[in-house]
């Protein structure tokens, strides 16, 4: 589901992501896809001071491009963990 939830990114709307059990494409709202992302971000801050150093900045550009999709305190707490 990663790369094809972050292939929304690119879109105004028509999101969806790949089902990776099922292989199969889900439709999602707007909505949808906020919550998919602000709970992405968030399960990775939570893991993210037990991760090995070269893990510390995977997704960056992704969570960047994110700003408009996520909540702010979600956003500013994205920008402390990465020292932006």
């Amino acid at each position: 589901m990663k790369d094809s939830l972050w292939e929304n990114l690119n879109r105004k709307d028509g999101f969806s992501f790949i089902d990776r059990l099922e292989e199969k494409n889900i439709e999602i709202s707007g909505e949808q896809l906020r919550d998919l992302i602000t709970l992405t971000l968030a399960n990775w801050l939570e893991q993210r001071p037990r991760a090995p150093e070269e893990y510390l900045f995977v997704r960056q550009e992704e969570f960047l491009r994110s700003e408009k999709y996520l909540p702010k305190i979600t956003f500013e707490e994205f920008k402390k963990a990465y020292g932006l």
